[in-house]
Formats: C-alpha cells, structure tokens, sequence
C-alpha cells in the first residue's frame, strides 16, 4: 500500500527527487523508466523505506524491485486526473510521516480534495506494506 499520488499530480515529487539526485533522475527519464530511481539499496531506501528497516530486509525487498509505468508516470506529473468530484464512495486516505515521495502535507491535500482527513502513520515511509 503506497501512499496514494495527490490530484494535483506529482510535479512537486519529480522535483525533489531531482534535487536529491540529480543524475539518479535524469537516468530515470532518459531510460523511460522508473527503475532506475532506485537501482541500489541505499538508493531505495532514501525513496521508498524506513530509516528504521533492517539491512537484511533492504536487500531482498530492494532485489525485488520493478519499474512502474512511465506513461502513467507521465501522465500524472501535473494533471487532475483524478476527478475527486465524482468519487461517491468512502475513501481512506494514508501516508507515512517519512514518506519522502510524498510528504505529509501531499497526503493531506490528497484528503481534502476526496472531502476526508488523512492518517498518517508514524514512522513509515512511502512503502507502508512491509
């Protein structure tokens, strides 16, 4: 269960990955691909993990990592898509306090915009699953 991707799109979380690492990013947009955000386990620990997760952990959960869709990447850099209006059934909104894709003020945006407030959990990042 990730964070969920705020309505106002992810331009926000492009631009602090970029500033975080630079050439780390320009590799994930030259290749079309996500994976390369996160190609070593230190790496995969400043996008998706716990401070507080275990080495041994880190590197069978990072092994196991994939790509995600660059066009549905694309296509949530800065749009509404979403269509929040038109959501009718209840939505539970969380994220991780550490979550350093989307920080807590995105997944509280996020909640305003479905009508609802966010749980944010303490000390867990974008991961929240594991």
């Amino acid at each position: 269960m990730p964070a969920s991707v705020p309505p106002s799109g992810i331009l926000r979380t492009d631009f602090r990955l970029a500033v975080r690492h630079p050439i780390t990013f320009a590799n994930a947009i030259s290749s079309v691909s996500l994976l390369p955000i996160a190609p070593t386990p230190a790496l995969a620990r400043d996008a998706l993990f716990s401070e507080v997760l275990g080495e041994k952990e880190l590197a069978a959960y990072s092994t196991r990592l994939q790509g995600e869709s660059f066009l549905a990447f694309s296509g949530i850099l800065a749009f509404d898509l979403s269509q929040t209006k038109r959501v009718t059934t209840p939505v539970f909104v969380v994220g991780g306090e550490n979550d350093k894709m989307f920080y807590p003020d995105d997944i509280e945006a996020t909640a305003r915009a479905y009508g609802r407030r966010a749980r944010i959990l303490y000390g867990v990042a974008q991961d929240m699953m594991l």
